[in-house]
């Protein structure tokens, strides 16, 4: 299995941006009750030790970053042999030293041209333009797109994870309001259960009294007024 080439900065600062941006999500899925609170705590206590392991790896990378650049300005400064080199424009001929004492032969120091600077090559130009450092950073971008097996993006491990827990925050919030929704149907069930029930009660008085009516009337039809008469 390859080692995980190190992460470049920017890359890091994506990640802790992500990390951020779902402990903010996390707090209000929790402040709407949402999620449990032992779903919120593990959540949490584990990005957040993500997050600082990412902070000091940027902290890391910020230090490295300003010692190269350092490192950089100090290589571009001449050094005393560049300095004691005459430039071409400032040499004097042994013609201009003659012209200026009346054209006689007087003994001059005379001026020792050293022979001209052999070009470095294309490896010395290499080696004096790019330092260690970001050599390095150059072999870890290679790495970080190559794989043995052919060239493939290699996925990002940490932005998954926060994904992944975004969405199942995200499920866990749905499946909460579900069970609600659940619950308060079984609640209107139950309240039209004793609706039907109360509503047959009410018809079996109905019929009871409806029986006593009729019989009342049979009763009051059975008397006759001859009886009641003087």
């Amino acid at each position: 299995m390859p080692k995980k080439s190190e992460e470049s900065l920017e890359e890091l600062i994506k990640q802790r941006e992500d990390i951020e941006a779902l402990l903010s999500s996390l707090e209000d899925a929790y402040s709407d009750a949402s999620i449990s609170e032992e779903h919120y705590r593990e959540v949490k206590e584990k990005n957040l030790k993500k997050l600082d392991e990412i902070t000091k790896k940027i902290e890391k990378l910020q230090k490295k970053e300003e010692k190269t650049k350092k490192t950089r300005k100090k290589s571009e400064e001449p050094t005393p042999e560049e300095l004691a080199v005459v430039p071409e424009e400032e040499r004097v001929s042994e013609e201009e030293i003659k012209a200026m004492f009346g054209g006689e032969e007087t003994e001059t120091p005379s001026v020792e041209e050293k022979p001209p600077e052999e070009k470095p090559s294309k490896t010395e130009e290499i080696k004096r333009e790019f330092t260690l450092e970001e050599i390095k950073d150059m072999i870890s971008r290679l790495l970080k797109e190559i794989r043995p097996g052919g060239i493939e993006v290699i996925p990002r491990v940490e932005k998954l994870e926060v994904n992944l827990e975004k969405l199942k925050a995200f499920v866990e919030a749905i499946e909460a309001g579900r069970k609600t929704t659940e619950e308060l149907i079984q609640r209107i069930n139950e309240e039209i259960g004793e609706i039907r029930s109360s509503l047959s009660t009410l018809e079996g008085r109905f019929t009871e009294v409806s029986t006593k009516l009729e019989s009342i009337n049979e009763a009051i039809t059975d008397i006759k007024p001859e009886r009641f008469s003087k």
